[in-house]
């Protein structure tokens, strides 16, 4: 049986060549599947984002900003540079304002978006193929359970803009035979996905590839076109370079994953070809997905039959690939953008933060959609008592997407909170010290809200037994502070307190937080020149550490030291003069001094910043109304 006459247009199963039919039914699966993910919230990263980005949450007047600038950007961090999808963040906050079901829904119709230019990019990819089996693999691609944590993660809005763009820069690529005007407008979507995440620069790859399975394009012209796709990324380093977008600062750390610290001893061959075989596993079959892997959930050395089994599969796959590859098969091309979508992310090469993610494999499943449904019928055209091998494909697809809208609706579910999210996950990983911390978290910050004295004490032995776990199987000096915070604040187990604090300043003497918290524990125990020592060690390290300065300089006055505290508050407002705490606490000084003019003016620059504040308007009246 001739595989291609069996998929040509004249023998297809659907006869229809009209796309607005198949639009309607993605549009239609895409809310079946995912409509219940409009009633979430925000969640895990939304706040980094969107909730907590100040260039996001200005809207449109923060422009500039969003250009020039890392997109994650805090105090402690500055890294990642997609101003496109912060972009898409402002102009949705400047028309709806902070609203999760918004933003859900826009998620939502641009993995619809993504899904219909796929269809187009199939269908001219290899435009002999029928139209019912371009529409099988595309639907096939949108009930991929795997794809729940890019819909559902408002924050990964980065990922689907990526993939949009991408996806359109390659169709429009592949319609430069037609039209050649169409380079410009290809060149510039593909700018859009790099510039949505930089993910989008392995299309730099599958563009040229499609071009080729294509067959519309001679050689001579698919080198141009590739020399032209290149353009992309050199205009993304220029603009950088102009607007002069911050350099990164991140810290690695262990927890993330055990190739950032060199103490841990890592057979990197396995510990890939683990990596390789999680992703075989999840993009197909899964019911067991997970927002955050990290640390002790990947196997770091040692070979097993999952080792041997993706050895087997790559290397098989990798024969059929090459095999087919000349005769341009759309086997062979969906196998190629697999691989080509998940060898970046197997912990090679680049170490990934959390190890392990299902949203890295986001474009790999762009060629596991192509090569599934494809090598179904192929497979199936082989055996010539097989009547209409495409009926049974799709039969099987609907038997999948069966599977598949279960697993995606109980996941859906999950992604309501962070807290159902954590909760979930904790189950499925419990080994993952980054998962038992994150539940941990959400747990002491939901103590203060809890009415009943009783409950914030049940609550607090749940947060501290996930801390511990955390922490047991990986002594972050991060999830140890907390830990430690824990024991002070809700336990008011100084003693235990100070261990974990101190076990935290032994991983990283120049981690400015452990010293923070103790000051507040010599404070508790009445330690006043032990108080003084932490807060005066947590400035020397992190100078920027304002919340360490009232308590501080409280403490230098309580003990008579009030000159003492006027220069490093002082010292302080040199380098951070609109700090409004900084500014009060230099009023304070001077007024205990007794040195009234100077303590009205510090106090009337803090009301210049803070003017509703009328209980300070109303002291510095008092204090303006006394003979100086």
């Amino acid at each position: 049986m001739n595989f291609q006459k069996l998929l040509s247009t004249e023998n297809g199963l659907v006869e229809t060549s009209s796309k607005r039919w198949s639009f309607l039914i993605l549009l239609i699966t895409c809310f079946v599947f995912y409509g219940n993910t409009l009633q979430n919230g925000y969640n895990l990263d939304d706040n980094y984002a969107y909730t907590a980005n100040k260039n996001a949450t200005n809207g449109l007047s923060n422009i500039k900003s969003i250009f020039t600038e890392n997109t994650f950007s805090q105090s402690a961090y500055s890294y990642g540079y997609r101003p496109i999808t912060t972009l898409s963040f402002a102009i949705e906050n400047e028309l709806f304002g902070i609203n999760s079901t918004i933003s859900h829904l826009i998620n939502v119709l641009v993995y619809f978006s993504s899904c219909c230019i796929f269809l187009l990019m199939i269908g001219s990819t290899f435009p002999n193929v029928k139209f019912g089996t371009t529409l099988t693999c595309v639907f096939f691609f949108t009930i991929l359970p795997i794809h729940t944590e890019i819909v559902n993660n408002v924050k990964s809005r980065d990922e689907l803009l990526m993939l949009l763009f991408c996806l359109s820069s390659t169709y429009l690529f592949l319609q430069t035979h037609k039209k050649t005007s169409l380079i410009i407008p290809a060149i510039i979507f593909l700018i859009l996905g790099i510039l949505s995440k930089k993910t989008g620069l392995i299309f730099l790859g599958i563009i040229p590839t499609a071009i080729y399975f294509q067959s519309k394009i001679k050689a001579k012209y698919l080198i141009g076109f590739s020399g032209l796709i290149f353009l992309a990324p050199i205009a993304i380093r220029v603009m950088r370079k102009i607007t002069k977008v911050d350099e990164t600062v991140r810290i690695y750390t262990g927890i993330e994953n055990p190739l950032f610290d060199p103490s841990i001893e890592i057979d990197r061959i396995s510990f890939s070809l683990n990596t390789l075989w999680f992703y075989f596993k999840k993009m197909l079959f899964t019911n067991h997905l997970v927002s955050y892997y990290g640390y002790h959930t990947i196997p770091i050395k040692g070979y097993n039959l999952a080792s041997i089994a993706t050895i087997l599969i790559f290397i098989t796959l990798t024969y059929i690939a090459l095999k087919n590859f000349k005769r341009k098969s759309p086997v062979s091309f969906g196998i190629i953008v697999m691989f080509g979508g998940l060898l970046p992310f197997v912990n090679w090469l680049i170490p990934l933060v959390g190890i392990v993610a299902e949203r890295f494999a986001t474009v790999a499943t762009i060629g596991l959609s192509i090569f599934i449904p494809f090598g179904i019928i192929e497979l199936l055209s082989k055996f010539k008592k097989v009547e209409k091998p495409q009926l049974i494909s799709m039969s099987l697809l609907l038997l999948y997407a069966t599977f598949s809208f279960f697993t995606i609706q109980a996941r859906n579910k999950e992604w309501k909170s962070d807290e159902t999210l954590f909760a979930a996950d904790v189950i499925k990983e419990p080994n993952s010290a980054t998962l038992q911390a994150l539940i941990g978290k959400v747990y002491i910050n939901k103590i203060p809200k809890l009415s009943s004295d009783q409950l914030k004490v049940s609550l607090g032995k749940k947060a501290i037994s996930h801390l511990e776990k955390s922490v047991s199987i990986f002594e972050d000096k991060y999830n140890l502070t907390d830990l430690g915070s824990l024991y002070f604040r809700a336990l008011l187990n100084y003693n235990k307190a100070k261990i974990v604090y101190n076990r935290a300043i032994q991983i990283d003497s120049n981690y400015a937080d452990p010293h923070y918290h103790l000051g507040w524990v010599s404070m508790a125990q009445k330690d006043t020149s032990e108080a003084i020592q932490q807060f005066r060690r947590a400035i020397e390290i992190k100078p920027s550490y304002i919340a360490c300065y009232e308590p501080l300089i409280k403490l230098l006055i309580y003990s008579d030291r009030k000159d003492e505290a006027l220069l490093i508050n002082t010292k302080a407002l040199e380098k951070y003069p609109s700090e409004l705490s900084l500014i009060l606490n230099q009023a304070n000084v001077y007024y205990i001094k007794n040195d009234f003019p100077n303590a009205i003016l510090w106090f009337e620059k803090y009301l210049s910043l803070q003017p509703n504040n009328q209980n300070i308007r109303n002291f510095v009246n008092q204090l303006k109304s006394k003979p100086l």
